[in-house]
């Protein structure tokens, strides 16, 4: 059926599950078109909270508004995320949480930049988190 799906369709899915995760897996389940994979895709889509990164992420409640600020931070290197951070509690445990969560990555810096890393959030961690209920 994957193979069926437009390309739009397909970063849209990547877009709302963050990548091949059980929420990926969720909406292949339930759909056996790619029309259906559209209209399950919408449902998920309006129904993600904030709530869904506790039990989805297994986020401790305590991190969340460290994970927010890092959200806002996507892009940048990962001293500048530290120094940013500095005044809130635990700021580079909830760093390693997110790295080993998968909730955020280190990648390589664009060449141009002057840095060497950047950190970068999952896209439906970074929806949920900062959405504003």
């Amino acid at each position: 059926m994957i193979n069926s799906l437009k390309p739009q369709t397909i970063d849209r899915i990547l877009e709302v599950t963050g990548g091949w995760n059980d929420l990926c897996q969720m909406l292949f389940a339930s759909a056996s078109s790619s029309t259906m994979v559209s209209k399950s895709l919408q449902e998920l889509s309006a129904s993600l909270t904030v709530e869904d990164v506790v039990t989805r992420f297994g986020v401790p409640a305590e991190y969340i508004n460290t994970f927010q600020t890092v959200a806002e931070l996507d892009g940048e290197t990962p001293e500048m995320v530290l120094s940013l951070l500095d005044d809130q509690p635990a700021a580079s445990s909830v760093v390693r949480f997110g790295l080993l969560m998968g909730i955020l990555t280190i990648t390589a810096a664009d060449p141009n930049s002057g840095s060497a890393q950047i950190i970068s959030m999952n896209s439906i961690a970074k929806v949920m988190l900062t959405l504003k209920l």
